[in-house]
């Protein structure tokens, strides 16, 4: 999975959570992972949209369709 990780707040009680991953799939295959931890209440996964990503690799500007994601978690743990 390519993931990255672009904001998470947590507090008491809840941890929410946003990125971006290459397919749709990995999106439900990351928040699958995160029902799986046994301190987190309920996942909650939310919006998916289809984004344009921008980065320099050396020299060259590269373009990428990638899916932003929002994941709202309650947890016990924290």
């Amino acid at each position: 999975i390519t993931l990255d990780i672009t904001r998470v707040f947590i507090r008491e009680g809840k941890i929410d959570l946003e990125g971006t991953a290459k397919t749709a799939k990995e999106v439900e295959d990351v928040v699958e992972a995160l029902r799986s931890i046994k301190c987190f209440k309920k996942v909650q996964q939310g919006r998916v949209s289809e984004v344009t990503v921008r980065e320099m690799h050396g020299e060259e500007l590269k373009t990428d369709k990638r899916r932003k994601f929002t994941v709202d978690i309650a947890h016990e743990c924290i």
